[in-house]
């Protein structure tokens, strides 16, 4: 599913069942300041041109930064914006920020 795509559209533009519903955005972005990762830099460039080269610039391989940051409307515009990287949001030892309380203290 792309940014742009109808099937996101439908879901965006639906009401939800359950009137209390919220949403939160937590948007994760990658930063030259994660020491872990400067050695994978090259490969990751070259990695991500060879995938925006035969899927496009716009694909679900990984979800942009800006992307990440898209609620149904009326629901929260204030994104929470972390360095991170995928499947590390939770990891509460790789970037620093603390995700797991910028969870409890929306649902607080």
């Amino acid at each position: 599913m792309t940014p742009s795509s109808k099937r996101l559209k439908k879901i965006l533009d639906s009401t939800p069942i359950d009137p209390t519903t919220r949403f939160k955005a937590v948007a994760a972005d990658w930063s030259k300041e994660l020491p872990s990762l400067l050695k994978y830099k090259p490969l990751d460039i070259a990695l991500d041109a060879a995938i925006k080269l035969f899927l496009g610039k716009e694909h679900d391989w990984v979800v942009g930064f800006d992307a990440q940051k898209i609620t149904p409307p009326g629901y929260s515009d204030d994104p929470v914006s972390i360095m991170s990287m995928h499947v590390k949001n939770l990891d509460l030892n790789f970037a620093g920020t603390d995700t797991h309380e910028i969870i409890r203290d929306y649902f607080a």
